[in-house]
């Protein structure tokens, strides 16, 4: 496993030993490149943690880039993590997206990636 460094807005930057499971990536939609959009990635760490970084892109002038880093003890937990959000509680399609690459490399994500009636 490497050395993984996240940056994390407002606080210390999050250092651990773990690999990357999944990343997607906004900046694309339709064909056509954004001028904000979001890419979101997901670790697992050496002592089986997982973390869910998210970073949030501008292109604007007078606005900054945003990071954020969390850790999570279990798959369900990046679930809820990446469905709250500013938009309430859902799960953006780039969010979908990088669940569904981790849970080709983690079973674990398998079970919780969707709602069973």
């Amino acid at each position: 496993m490497e050395t993984i460094v996240l940056p994390r807005t407002g606080l210390k930057d999050l250092r651990f030993k773990g690999e990357l499971l999944g990343a997607a990536s906004g900046r694309v939609i339709a064909g056509k490149e954004q001028t904000r959009w979001t890419d979101i990635s997901i670790y697992r760490t050496e002592s089986e943690q997982y973390v869910v970084a998210e970073s949030h892109i501008t292109c604007w002038q007078g606005e900054s880039n945003q990071y954020t880093a969390e850790v999570c003890d279990v798959a369900e937990n990046v679930v809820h993590c990446l469905a709250d959000n500013d938009y309430g509680y859902i799960m953006t399609d780039v969010a979908k997206e990088a669940l569904e690459e981790a849970a080709e490399v983690d079973p674990s994500f398998r079970d919780v990636m969707y709602e069973d009636i």
